[in-house]
């Protein structure tokens, strides 16, 4: 396939002009592919340096004007290829690219970045964990904690998913989380919470000879990718830590 047409699927993909199937096929050639990691992340920072460089000098839209179709984005489309891009490390730039397209305010940073307040009206959240940054992985149980507290006050049902891979994956490898505990308490205090751990990062530190043994009750999912891609085509809510 030439670089123009991969240029253009990427930029449909950005533009979330790709059906939900569509968008998770392209995001699965990108995790598997480096050069179109590479490519992905070019095209969404030069996507931040435009808005940035033009955020306040948009020229008036014309009376009549027929209105973009990016600011009628589903929340799934959105959802999906900011989950995807999370995975690869740009998210950031996603979402800063995308703060400066939809007239609709919201769309985009909801899901990256919700507050309490709004996510307090989901009833199915994806949390993501994919550094090894115990700051983060904190940050993801106090959250999942929180918006469970939340939904049980409130006598609402509330599924929440806390899916780590790469460096993330140690929050629930036994022999190196230093919040096992805590995982273990949360579990048990509320049975709509999983720990999913990505296959992909077993799989990877098993061939390289590290022996992976997972807290008590995490489920394994084939990737991260595909568990959040999976979850966002049912109509769950991707929420970036």
């Amino acid at each position: 396939m030439s670089g123009d047409l991969h240029d253009w699927r990427l930029q449909a993909l950005l533009d979330g002009e790709l059906a939900a199937a569509d968008a998770a096929a392209l995001l699965a050639e990108v995790h598997a592919s480096p050069a179109l990691r590479e490519r992905l992340g070019e095209l969404t920072a030069d996507r931040a340096l435009l808005r940035q460089a033009y955020a306040h000098a948009m020229p008036p839209v014309p009376a009549g004007a027929p209105v973009r179709r990016a600011a009628s984005l589903g929340v799934e489309r959105r959802g999906l290829v900011v989950a995807g891009l999370a995975l690869f490390g740009l998210g950031g730039v996603a979402g800063l690219a995308w703060r400066g397209g939809a007239s609709r305010p919201g769309a985009a940073d909801a899901l990256a970045e919700a507050p309490a307040g709004e996510a307090g009206t989901m009833s199915a959240i994806v949390l993501h964990v994919g550094d090894n940054d115990h700051g983060q992985a904190l940050a993801a149980l106090a959250r999942a904690e929180q918006l469970l507290t939340l939904a049980r006050d409130q006598g609402r049902e509330l599924s929440l998913d806390v899916v780590a891979n790469r460096g993330g994956l140690d929050l629930l490898r036994a022999a190196a989380s230093p919040d096992a505990a805590r995982v273990q308490r949360l579990q048990a205090a509320f049975p709509a919470l999983r720990f999913v751990a990505c296959g992909q990062t077993v799989d990877r530190l098993r061939d390289q000879g590290d022996d992976v043994r997972l807290l008590p009750g995490t489920v394994v999912a084939s990737s991260a990718l595909d568990h959040i891609v999976q979850r966002l085509q049912q109509g769950w809510t991707y929420l970036r830590v």
